[in-house]
């Protein structure tokens, strides 16, 4: 009768240990799936309260594009209209002009300081030239200007004229 007891508390502890290492696992498991849930939430609220609007007029040529001898500019006037303010750096912008990624342009908030865009005011974007190789403004051409921030995009086109 003791070696049935015996054989029975064996087993009733290996169980334990099976089902101890099966629930560290699961544990394990859910916690880093709510990790996961967690940041994509705030990429999501991010994303959300994310705005801005381009307030450039496509049809003010003189303010929007100069075509010069030591090289092409696009300025544009983007308006932060949502609920948080964005960062005015060039690593949190992607712009395509043309369909061609502009890698190298200036972020400049007209308001506040240098770094932090705020809500309800306006920087400029400045694609030069001299800056991006690949900006080549022809006369008689149409323009497509793509903006993304934190995941919302706005687009302006324009024609260059003589």
């Amino acid at each position: 009768m003791s070696g049935v007891s015996v054989s029975h508390a064996i087993m009733f502890i290996a169980s334990m240990v099976v089902a101890a290492g099966v629930a560290g696992v699961l544990v394990a498991g859910v916690g880093q799936v709510g990790d996961s849930i967690a940041d994509r939430s705030a990429d999501t609220s991010e994303q959300i309260e994310t705005d801005f609007e381009i307030i450039s007029d496509p049809n003010a040529e003189e303010e929007l594009y100069e075509l010069n001898d030591d090289g092409d500019e696009v300025e544009l006037l983007l308006k932060n209209i949502g609920s948080t303010e964005l960062v005015a750096d060039e690593q949190e912008i992607s712009i395509l002009v043309d369909g061609r990624l502009a890698e190298n342009f200036d972020v400049e908030p007209t308001e506040g300081d240098e770094i932090i865009w705020e809500t309800g005011s306006v920087a400029i974007i400045t694609i030069d030239e001299t800056i991006d190789d690949d900006l080549n403004l022809e006369t008689g051409e149409d323009v497509s200007v793509h903006v993304t921030i934190n995941g919302h995009e706005e687009n302006i086109q324009f024609r260059v004229s003589e």
